[in-house]
């Protein structure tokens, strides 16, 4: 383990021990899935890790989950210097983030801009084409350009994604 990459990615976890102690069981992480986020020395090199974060992403306890996404953000910089299948990835735990989030709160903060920055670094290949119109649906909800968004929901429809277009946080 490198010194800065440890000392950030141990100061993570503590802050996530942290906020899911002080919040008497509000908001918390399920302790069992922190601790298989946690069972390698270095989680973000683990796929099943960072899988299983993208999966646990809840309105709920997406304050908790924070830090483990800027601990991505800060080990991945440019998502396109990635695999396809590890761009994939990550970018769904950026995308998961940002649908919770938006349904919490209508409110931009940092780590929103940071995560749409970041999962706008994915390759523009044909594989990672939904995960990067959502992206911009977010960047347009946020930044009030109902015309986009509704543009990128009607794309999503006629694609045959109904499910997710209807589900998308106004």
């Amino acid at each position: 383990m490198s010194d800065k990459s440890s000392s950030s990615e141990l100061k993570d976890r503590a802050t996530l021990i942290v906020d899911m102690l002080e919040s008497n069981g509000k908001n918390k992480v399920n302790a069992q899935i922190i601790n298989s986020i946690f069972k390698h020395e270095n989680w973000t090199q683990y796929d099943e890790a960072i899988i299983l974060l993208g999966n646990t992403i809840r309105v709920s306890n997406v304050s908790n989950v924070s830090p483990l996404i800027l601990t991505l953000i800060r080990k991945y910089k440019s998502l396109d210097k990635e695999e396809v299948e590890k761009q994939r990835r990550l970018a769904t735990v950026g995308i998961n983030y940002l649908f919770n989030f938006r349904k919490l709160s209508k409110k931009i903060n940092e780590i929103v801009v940071d995560v749409m920055s970041w999962v706008n670094t994915a390759s523009t290949i044909p594989e990672l084409g939904i995960i990067r119109e959502l992206n911009m649906y977010f960047l347009a909800v946020y930044e009030g350009n109902s015309s986009v968004s509704a543009d990128i929901k009607n794309i999503l429809k006629i694609s045959g994604y109904q499910n997710i277009a209807d589900d998308l946080p106004k």
